[in-house]
């Protein structure tokens, strides 16, 4: 809820002077804030030792919950939940709202209220009788196995005080119901023109501690090849992810572009050193923005599915399988430019599988013909690099073409004071 009055301040996070980029918007932000802050209802850990209440409204287009206990005569709030219905949704009648403000709440909060006794406050009284009906009817059939999987009391509150669950629940009014469907950005895709130019990181776990002690998995993508590197690491500190990229960087050179999400192991100050002397652009992608980071986000989920499937339910050995899924990944030919990672990277073709025992060695006193590696070097630059630049673009705009006739993409931009709401992707 904080994140529209914060967002000023927050993209201050990582600058080390802000008295020379703070404005009167960072002030006005901050002023905000600590209003928000200062009129916030505050949020208690749960403690067991007093009465659990579960507080539930519904409005014509939402549902909303509070979770307090009850301590005295004062209430402390562990957690709220509230969305806005659907067009299904706001066909149903005020009973069913009510009893589906109930559901949701139940799953929300489930993970405190299981095995515990609780009272629930509801201002619908028709649902005082969701437990004393000797014949269900198809409502509580409907939503049986959540209703009934809790213990609790229901007691009738008066609608006026039942204040917050009432307001949270009308929190979506038709004043701010969105115009229209749902828009999408225009793509934009990276088109880097040589290898190595650009490369993105992310890391992944598979929860598990090795066998060897390791507990990440740092994942590279070049941007032009798709060729990917996969390292094992046994923590995310900045010392750890410092000392791979600079053995990555040493063995492929450094890159010119360097893209990551915003975590901490990323940002920190031994790793952005590394960068500033490097010259290396980095770019960071937006908070609660996968897409940002999207080429890395895909070839993380490709190497733990291979990874997962090879495991065959001996999970602490997934480090065992890193350098061959790394090979599998990059002599696979890529959508991208239908050609191997490994081919355009190395210019030439991996090696089989077969039998090379009887393979005539190349004798030392043989002269190699300089002239001829010479000229398939210059061949590479000159005409298969720029081609597969080209062919690259080509699959990109076919993409982009794809998505737009099946979403609707908002080429224009907002006029200012407009009302926008973006997905909580939590």
């Amino acid at each position: 809820m904080s994140a529209p009055v914060n967002s000023p301040i927050d993209q201050l996070r990582n600058v080390a002077n802000l008295q020379e980029v703070w404005k009167q918007e960072h002030t006005d932000a901050f002023n905000k804030l600590k209003v928000a802050l200062a009129s916030a209802p505050l949020i208690y850990p749960i403690d067991y030792n007093y009465p659990l209440h579960v507080a539930t409204d519904a409005s014509n287009t939402a549902i909303c919950g509070v979770l307090y206990m009850q301590v005295g005569d004062k209430k402390k709030y562990v957690a709220m939940a509230s969305r806005g219905l659907t067009s299904v949704e706001r066909c149903y009648s005020t009973t069913r709202r009510e009893l589906l403000a109930i559901v949701y709440c139940f799953q929300r909060f489930n993970k405190w209220l299981v095995q515990k006794h609780f009272t629930l406050h509801t201002d619908h009284r028709s649902l005082l009788y969701i437990q004393t009906s000797l014949v269900p009817n198809h409502l509580l059939l409907t939503y049986y196995e959540t209703l009934f999987s809790l213990s609790y009391t229901v007691i009738h509150i008066p609608g006026i005080l039942n204040v917050i669950a009432d307001a949270g629940s009308r929190m979506y009014t038709e004043g701010y119901k969105l115009q229209g469907k749902v828009g999408y950005h225009p793509f934009r895709s990276t088109s880097p023109t040589q290898v190595f130019d650009h490369w993105s990181m992310d890391l992944a776990t598979f929860n598990i501690t090795s066998t060897s002690g390791n507990n990440y998995m740092l994942i590279l993508v070049d941007h032009f090849s798709r060729f990917t590197i996969l390292r094992a690491i046994t923590d995310k500190s900045s010392l750890t992810i410092a000392k791979e990229l600079l053995n990555v960087f040493c063995l492929f050179s450094f890159p010119k572009v360097l893209t990551s999400d915003n975590g901490s192991e990323f940002v920190n100050e031994i790793v952005s050193q590394l960068i500033l002397m490097s010259g290396i652009d980095r770019r960071l992608s937006l908070p609660y923005t996968p897409t940002g980071n999207s080429v890395t986000e895909r070839f993380v989920g490709i190497a733990k599915s291979v990874i997962v499937k090879s495991l065959k339910g001996k999970h602490a050995d997934w480090d065992l399988y890193l350098n061959p899924t790394q090979l599998a990944m990059n002599i696979k030919y890529s959508k991208l430019h239908k050609s191997r990672p490994y081919s355009i990277v190395f210019n030439r073709q991996p090696n089989d599988f077969k039998d090379y025992s009887k393979v005539v060695p190349t004798l030392s006193l043989m002269k190699a013909d300089t002239k001829k590696i010479h000229d398939r070097l210059v061949f590479a630059q000159e005409v298969v690099i720029p081609q597969i630049a080209l062919l690259i673009k080509t699959t990109q705009d076919n993409d982009h073409a794809r998505f737009e006739k099946t979403h609707k993409v908002l080429k224009d931009m907002y006029p200012v004071g407009s009302k926008v709401m973006i997905v909580n992707v939590h």
